[in-house]
C-alpha cells in the first residue's frame, strides 16, 4: 500500500462530504432534532468513517468502487432513520444526489484519461481524486440555494408517493448511464471520436437531469398553486353560502318585524273577544312561520365558521350527530386557508366514514382550540366500521380510487409550522389530533 494510492482513494471517499451536505439541505425542516445536531454528528461520523475504510480498501486492494454499494446503503438508512419524511421522499433525494455526484466521477474519469493516457480505472491517480473531491464541493456550494430553497419546498408541499418513486427511478437511469459510461481502459477516449462523444455526451445528459428537475419543481409547483387556489374558492363559497343564507334570514326577519303590529293588533281583538283558544292558535302557527337562522356561530373566524356550517349542513342528510367545539384567539399560527384545509379534510373523511354504518352509530366529535395560548390543537374522533386500509403507519382511503391524500395533506400542513398531525383508531373509532405551536410575537 502506498501513500498516493491512499491519498487518492481518500480523496474519491471524501465525496461523501458534499453528498451529505446536498442530501441535507431539502430536507432542512425535516430532521426530527436541530439540524445543527445533525450536521455536527454527521460530520463527526463521516470524518472518522472515511478515512477508516479508505484504509480498509488501500490494504486489502479491493476492486474499484466494491464497498461504494453496501456504505451507500448505510448512508441511506442512517439518514431516514433522522427524518420525518416519508422512506420515498428519502430515497428519492438520496438518488438524485448520487445521480448528479456521479458525473463527478466520470468527469474524473475522463481527467484522469488524459493525464494518463495508457492507465486504467483500477490507476486512478492522485490528480484525479484530488479533481473529483474539488468538482464535487464546487457542485455542493453552487447547488447549496437550489436544494434549500426549491427542494425543502418540495418536501415540505408534496407527498404523492407514485411521483416520488417516478422521479427516483428517471435518477436511477441517469445513475446508470454513468455507471455504464466508466472508461474502464482510458485510451478507449483515445480512439477515433470517443473523447469527443464523451465530452459532449456526458455534459449534455448532466444538463438534461437538471432540466428535469426543474420541469418537475415547475409542475409541481403549478400543482399545489392550483389545488391552494382552488382550496381558497371553496372557501369563498361556502363564505358566500352562509352570507346568502344570513341575508335571506335577515330579509325574512325584517318583513315579520314589520308585521308583528297586525299580530300583536290581532292577538288583542282575540284576548279581548275572550277567544283565549283562537289566540293561542294563531301565536302557535305565528311562531311556527317566523324564519328560522341555519347559520351557527362557531368562532369569529368568518372561513372557518363557514367550513364548520358547511360540513354541519352536509353531514345533516346522512343524519350524523355532530359536537362541534371551538375556542379560538384572533391571531392563529396558520393562514385561514390552511385552517380551513385540516377542517374540511377531516370532515371529508369523518363523513365518508359514518356513511358506512348505520344511522343509529354515526357520530363526529371535534374540538377546536389554543389551550394556555401555547398550541393551536384540532382533536377529532369519528365513528367508522373498524375496516382500515394502510401503508406503513400511513392510513389510506377505503374507496375506491382513493389514496389517502386528505390525512397527507393534513400532516404536510402540520410539519410545515414544526407540529405534528397523528392518526389512529381504536375498535370502531377513528381518532385524528393536529397540534401546531403558537407563533412568539
Amino acid at each position: 500500500m502506498s501513500m498516493e494510492t491512499y491519498l487518492t482513494d481518500l480523496f474519491c471517499s471524501g465525496v461523501f462530504i458534499p453528498a451529505a451536505l446536498m442530501c441535507c439541505l431539502p430536507m432542512r425542516n425535516q430532521f426530527r432534532c436541530g439540524v445543527k445536531k445533525v450536521l455536527m454528528g454527521t460530520g463527526l461520523a463521516l470524518c472518522v468513517s472515511i478515512p477508516l475504510l479508505t484504509l480498509l480498501d488501500t490494504a486489502y486492494s479491493m476492486k474499484y468502487n466494491v464497498l461504494l454499494a453496501p456504505v451507500a446503503l448505510v448512508c441511506l438508512l442512517a439518514f431516514h432513520a433522522t427524518l420525518k419524511t416519508p422512506f420515498y421522499q428519502t430515497l428519492a433525494v438520496f438518488v438524485l444526489v448520487c445521480a448528479i455526484l456521479s458525473f463527478n466521477s466520470n468527469f474524473a474519469n475522463a481527467f484522469d484519461a488524459f493525464r494518463h493516457p495508457t492507465a486504467t480505472i483500477e490507476e486512478k491517480s492522485l490528480e484525479a481524486g484530488v479533481f473529483q473531491f474539488a468538482l464535487s464541493v464546487a457542485f455542493a456550494a453552487t447547488l447549496s440555494w437550489p436544494l434549500a430553497h426549491y427542494g425543502s419546498w418540495l418536501i415540505d408541499h408534496f407527498r404523492i408517493r407514485r411521483v416520488w418513486n417516478i422521479s427516483t427511478a428517471v435518477s436511477v437511469v441517469f445513475l446508470a448511464f454513468n455507471v455504464l459510461t466508466v472508461p474502464k481502459q482510458y485510451e478507449t477516449l483515445h480512439v477515433n471520436n470517443m473523447g469527443k462523444v464523451f465530452f459532449t455526451v456526458v455534459p449534455l445528459m448532466l444538463i438534461l437531469l437538471f432540466l428535469l428537475c426543474w420541469v418537475f419543481y415547475s409542475i409541481v409547483r403549478g400543482m399545489v398553486d392550483m389545488a391552494e387556489v382552488q382550496e381558497r374558492n371553496r372557501i369563498l363559497e361556502m363564505e358566500e353560502s352562509q352570507y346568502r343564507k344570513l341575508q335571506a334570514y335577515m330579509k325574512e326577519s325584517a318583513a315579520f318585524r314589520h308585521d308583528f303590529r297586525h299580530v300583536i293588533g290581532t292577538l288583542d281583538e282575540l284576548l279581548s273577544a275572550g277567544d283565549a283558544e283562537n289566540a293561542a292558535k294563531y301565536l302557535k302557527e305565528y311562531i311556527v312561520s317566523m324564519p328560522k337562522n341555519e347559520t351557527t356561530i362557531y368562532c369569529n373566524h368568518p372561513a372557518l365558521n363557514a367550513t364548520l356550517n358547511y360540513y354541519a349542513e352536509s353531514a345533516r342528510p346522512s343524519r350524523v350527530r355532530l359536537r362541534i367545539a371551538v375556542e379560538l384567539p384572533e391571531k392563529l399560527p396558520i393562514s385561514d386557508v390552511e385552517v380551513c384545509s385540516i377542517v374540511g379534510n377531516l370532515f371529508d373523511n369523518a363523513i365518508n366514514a359514518c356513511r358506512e354504518i348505520p344511522e343509529a352509530e354515526r357520530w363526529i366529535d371535534m374540538t377546536i382550540s389554543c389551550p394556555n395560548a401555547v398550541r393551536f390543537g384540532i382533536v377529532a374522533s369519528n365513528s367508522f366500521s373498524g375496516k382500515v386500509k394502510t401503508d406503513g403507519d400511513r392510513y389510506l382511503s377505503m374507496r375506491p380510487g382513493g389514496s389517502g391524500i386528505g390525512l397527507t395533506s393534513v400532516t404536510s400542513i402540520a410539519e410545515r409550522y414544526n407540529g405534528t398531525a397523528t392518526f389512529r383508531h381504536e375498535g370502531n373509532v377513528f381518532f385524528s389530533g393536529v397540534i401546531i405551536p403558537m407563533r412568539r410575537e
